[in-house]
């Protein structure tokens, strides 16, 4: 972070004050009369599809949130596409995020915890971070499933010794649709991404580049950068 331990401590601060559990989860509801956006486009046009990135981490841990954040395709599987590949028989999302009535999250109990478990860790306090990953991924599971799950908790996630790689991609998992993820791999780099073979891009992206109306018209106040120059918060 920009301001380092004096952010971390900050933000420890604040979260005295924030949600307590998922009921006080801060979501956008929807319903028949007012419908998800992601489930009206997959209504009128459905190519939408998961990509393998998200689809394999969730499968190879044998994700209990896995059947709701992603649907079955046409064969019964969970099938991401390949990154750079367009593949329409992939599975689409799952209803977590795409059923009708399916909320948008802006901010969950569970991303509370990951962000006192990465502040908890950055300053040292190794047990306190442990305590908020483990209850991040649990109130996160909870909230997609709307069960305990306590054996794949026990097995994987309790006294499994927190990282901030672990904490990361967690939080990753649990802001699926969202774009939180992507502000927290330009902070960190987590999760692990690579380029695509045969990208025409040299790097993932870290920023967005100046529009080409501020080159025609502003361009004394456009400074030079690259899609994977830092922004300003993250230096």
């Amino acid at each position: 972070l920009k301001d380092g331990n004096a952010a971390y401590t900050a933000a420890l601060a604040a979260a005295t004050n924030g949600f307590t559990s998922n009921a006080d989860d801060y979501k956008v509801p929807f319903d028949s009369d007012d419908q998800n956006p992601i489930y009206q486009f997959m209504d009128q046009r459905t190519d939408i599809r998961m990509c393998s990135t998200f689809v394999d981490l969730l499968a190879s841990n044998d994700d209990p949130r896995l059947p709701f954040d992603v649907a079955e395709d046409a064969d019964g599987n969970y099938v991401g596409s390949v990154p750079g590949s367009e593949t329409e028989t992939a599975s689409r999302p799952g209803d977590a995020v795409a059923a009708e009535d399916a909320p948008t999250y802006m901010m969950t109990f569970a991303e509370l915890k990951f962000i006192q478990a990465e502040a908890n860790l950055a300053l040292g306090n190794l047990a306190a971070a442990q305590t908020a990953y483990e209850l991040g991924v649990t109130a996160s599971v909870k909230r997609v499933t709307g069960d305990d799950n306590t054996a794949w908790l026990t097995a994987n996630i309790i006294g499994d010794a927190v990282s901030l790689e672990k904490i990361m991609t967690q939080k990753y998992i649990n802001s699926f649709g969202t774009n939180q993820a992507y502000a927290d791999y330009r902070r960190t780099g987590f999760p692990v991404l690579t380029i695509t073979a045969g990208s025409v891009l040299p790097a993932i992206p870290t920023r967005f580049p100046y529009p080409q109306a501020e080159l025609d018209y502003n361009s004394d106040n456009v400074p030079s950068v690259s899609i994977s120059d830092k922004l300003w918060w993250d230096n």
